[in-house]
C-alpha cells in the first residue's frame, strides 16, 4: 500500500523535493548559512587585547591571527588587516562613520586614517566586518607588526566555563579611564572593601550580567569572579566602544 501510494504521488513528492532544495539555495545567497563561521574570534587563545587612544576614543585593539578573521566576511574592505592597516568591528565602524560624516560602507573607500596616541603614524580603514552580535563588533583588528606598534595598555581574556570570552582591564592609580563618568557608582574611595576588589563594568557587560541575576545595583557582590571577590563599585556610562564590554578591577 505504501509503495503504490509512493509512486502515485511522486510527482508531488519531486515538486515538494525541488521547492526544498530552492528555499535552501535561497538562504544560502542571503547568507544564513554564513552564520556558523562567524563566530567571535576572540573565542580562541591565540588573541591578543590592548587599549589605546585614538584621537577622541579609547580603542580596543587585537591582533588576531589571520586564520581566526578568514571566515568572518566582510561588510565592505578587507577581512584581514595588513601592516599599517585596521579592520573595524561593525559597532566601533558605525561610531567612526556618523564623526565623519560618512556611511559604514564608505570608511575604507574614502582611505579614512586613524592615527593613536604615541603611535606617530597614521593607519588606514581597510576594511569593516559583518555585525556578529558578539565581541568583536566592538574592536579594530590590526596586525601583528602593527599590534607591536600601537602604545597600549594590555586587557586581559579570559572565557567562562562554556568558552566565552570574558574581558579585564587594570586601572592604575593614575589611569585616564578614572576620568570616564559613571551611570551608577562611583570612583571616589575606589578600593578594596575588605577582601573584596571593586568591580567597574562597562554598560554592556554590566546590562549582561544584570539580566543573568549576578548582578544588579552598586554593592552587591560575587564570591568568585575567575578566582576574586568582587562587589560592584560602579557602571560606566555608554560608549559605543569596546569599553562597554570590559570588567574593570584594580591594578595590583
Amino acid at each position: 500500500m505504501l509503495s503504490k501510494t509512493l509512486k502515485e504521488n511522486k510527482k508531488q513528492i519531486a515538486f515538494v523535493l525541488f521547492l526544498l532544495m530552492l528555499g535552501t539555495g535561497a538562504l544560502y545567497v542571503q547568507g544564513y548559512f554564513d552564520l556558523w563561521r562567524r563566530v567571535d574570534p576572540l573565542m580562541y587563545a591565540d588573541s591578543n587585547l590592548k587599549l589605546a587612544f585614538g584621537p577622541s576614543h579609547a580603542v580596543l585593539l587585537s591582533y588576531t591571527p589571520e586564520k581566526r578573521l578568514s571566515g568572518h566576511y566582510s561588510l565592505s574592505g578587507e577581512a584581514i588587516p595588513k601592516d599599517d592597516e585596521v579592520v573595524l568591528g561593525y559597532d566601533i565602524a558605525s561610531l567612526a562613520a556618523g564623526e565623519n560624516n560618512m556611511t559604514v560602507s564608505d570608511l575604507y573607500r574614502d582611505f579614512l586614517l586613524i592615527n593613536f596616541s604615541g603611535s606617530g603614524k597614521d593607519y588606514r580603514v581597510a576594511g569593516v566586518l559583518k555585525k556578529m552580535n558578539a565581541s568583536a563588533d566592538k574592536i579594530a583588528f590590526v596586525s601583528a607588526k602593527s599590534f607591536s606598534e600601537i602604545p597600549g595598555k594590555k586587557v586581559e581574556l579570559k572565557r567562562t566555563a562554556d568558552m566565552m570570552p570574558k574581558l579585564f582591564y587594570y586601572i592604575a592609580n593614575t589611569d585616564p579611564i578614572r576620568d570616564l563618568p559613571l551611570s551608577n557608582g562611583s570612583m571616589e574611595n575606589y578600593g578594596m572593601d575588605g577582601k573584596y576588589y571593586p568591580l567597574i563594568l562597562g554598560r554592556s557587560e554590566a546590562d549582561m550580567m544584570i539580566k543573568e541575576k549576578l548582578l544588579s545595583k552598586p554593592g552587591d557582590r560575587i564570591e568568585n569572579l575567575f578566582g576574586k571577590p568582587v562587589f560592584l563599585a560602579g557602571i560606566f556610562n555608554s560608549t559605543g566602544t569596546g569599553l562597554d564590554i570590559l570588567h574593570y578591577l584594580p591594578e595590583e
